[in-house]
C-alpha cells in the first residue's frame, strides 16, 4: 500500500468519515470514540515522519529495495 493511500485513509477515520463511502460514520461507531480520534491522529503523524519511500521512489532509486534488504532483521546474514 502506498503511504498516501494509509494517510487518506486515516485521515478519512480521524474526520469520522468512512474512508471508502465518504459518508459519516455512525456515533455509535468506534471510531467516532474521542480517544479513537486520537489514536489514529498518532498513526498519522507518526507515519508522516517515517521516511518510508512510496512506490515511485522505491522505482527510481535502484539502491533502496537492495538498502531496504540489508537492513531488514529478516536478511538472511543478519547477526544479532
Amino acid at each position: 500500500m502506498e503511504k498516501e493511500a494509509a494517510l487518506a485513509i486515516l485521515e478519512a477515520l480521524v474526520d469520522g468519515l468512512n474512508p471508502y463511502t465518504n459518508e459519516r460514520l455512525p456515533q455509535e461507531s468506534p471510531f467516532v470514540h474521542s480517544s479513537t480520534k486520537r489514536a489514529l491522529q498518532m498513526a498519522v503523524v507518526a507515519l508522516e515522519a517515517t521516511g518510508v519511500p512510496s512506490q515511485k521512489e522505491l522505482a527510481e532509486d535502484r539502491w533502496a529495495i537492495p538498502l531496504l534488504c540489508y537492513s531488514s532483521p529478516f536478511f538472511p546474514y543478519h547477526t544479532f
